[in-house]
């Protein structure tokens, strides 16, 4: 999974969503779809700046994929999320949802 979201050459955006779409895709038995993550540990798993976190989620924010609070964040659209996603992810997990 590592490996898949760390990839360098894709934007912030992208590793993200990619990162946030396999988690709703592990957790879709539980219907939860909110990641209890700081955005510090967010950006260990994603190699990015605080800058380059902040703009992303900024982003995802006012498309409405998104909410966010100090140490979580909920997905409100899976679809919306896919749209925002590698195309490495979509062609490898068409099925999730």
């Amino acid at each position: 999974m590592y490996a898949l979201i760390n990839r360098s050459y894709e934007n912030t955006v992208v590793r993200i969503c990619d990162l946030l779409y396999m988690y709703c895709s592990e957790s879709q038995n539980t219907g939860s779809n909110t990641l209890h993550i700081s955005q510090i540990i967010l950006r260990g798993i994603i190699g990015a700046s605080h800058a380059q976190i902040e703009r992303a989620l900024r982003y995802l924010r006012e498309k409405g994929i998104i909410s966010t609070s100090k140490t979580e964040i909920i997905v409100l659209s899976t679809d919306l999320l896919l749209e925002e996603c590698s195309e490495t992810l979509k062609l490898t997990d068409r099925s999730a949802f």
